[in-house]
């Protein structure tokens, strides 16, 4: 079955089933299935929860030893293998990188072993992410309690094969779009902050006369410095203007101007926008 609808391909590309450019597709086991205990430490045991939406293996917890290794020899993790989840959480994608090694893992995550010179490891997690693979491996879950995929319908995903030196060019445009989306979505989370703080900053200028300074010195005022008896006696009102102050920001007693956050926020704001430029220019 195919996950996108036959459409002409560039010259050189091809559909092929994953399960022809894979030197292996396969899944582990539960240690404790066996008789295994988990260790405190030793060779990480990677599950779905521990992939991150990066494709990073993160925060192992449970740790096999050598004898549980070796007799789970069918799933020992190689650098640059596939990870792909096919029970539960369906579709989850990570790569297994040097410094996740050694490892082992359980049936809920399918191990692609690509073929040497086939296909480039990303091309393929990155293909994995897109929303046609995503649909398709939805559409196939079986299971009421708990979503499955079995791993023939793991190799029946079909990936538009580009020549390798066209995929490498695919991953580097896919990563440098991406990057400039980071640097936008980083930008515009600076903006989100500063918004919090020029408004607690505009209050702040507000009731330490700040905001009207200038107006009230073209009107040849002298600053009005009462105590606090005269203001009591004067308007009857309490001067606890503590409701103002927003106890979320941890700098709500030295915050920057209004003026300076302001400037801050316009710069990122540009930062934002050139990014979100080039990634139309490019599209």
């Amino acid at each position: 079955m195919s996950v996108v609808k036959r459409k002409n391909l560039p010259e050189g590309w091809a559909f092929l089933n994953l399960r022809d450019m894979a030197e292996r597709i396969t899944k582990g086991s539960t240690p404790t299935s066996y008789g295994y205990i988990y260790q405190p430490e030793g060779i990480k045991f990677i599950k779905v929860e521990n992939i991150d939406e990066n494709g990073y293996v993160i925060s192992i917890n449970d740790f096999i030893d050598e004898d549980a290794n070796k007799f789970l020899k069918r799933s020992i993790l190689k650098e640059n293998d596939v990870l792909f989840s096919i029970a539960g959480t369906i579709g989850r994608v990570g790569i297994v990188r040097g410094v996740d090694l050694p490892a082992n893992t359980n049936q809920a995550l399918a191990i692609i072993r690509t073929a040497l010179g086939l296909i480039d490891t990303k091309y393929l997690y990155y293909y994995l992410k897109s929303d046609d693979v995503q649909k398709f491996v939805s559409k196939l879950t079986v299971g009421v309690g708990r979503a499955n995929l079995s791993l023939a319908n793991v190799g029946e995903i079909q990936v538009p094969l580009a020549p390798l030196d066209q995929q490498k060019r695919i991953v580097a445009e896919i990563e440098k779009q991406f990057s400039r989306l980071n640097e936008a979505v980083a930008a515009l989370k600076r903006i989100q902050a500063n918004l919090k703080r020029y408004k607690a900053s505009v209050l702040k200028a507000a009731v330490e006369g700040k905001l009207t300074e200038e107006w009230r010195s073209r009107r040849g005022e002298q600053p009005f410095a009462p105590t606090k008896d005269e203001l009591i006696n004067r308007d009857k009102a309490s001067l606890d203007i503590f409701w103002l102050r927003d106890e979320s920001l941890e700098d709500s007693d030295s915050l920057p101007e209004p003026d300076i956050l302001a400037r801050e926020i316009v710069e990122d704001l540009q930062a934002a926008l050139v990014q979100f430029q080039a990634i139309a220019e490019d599209l």
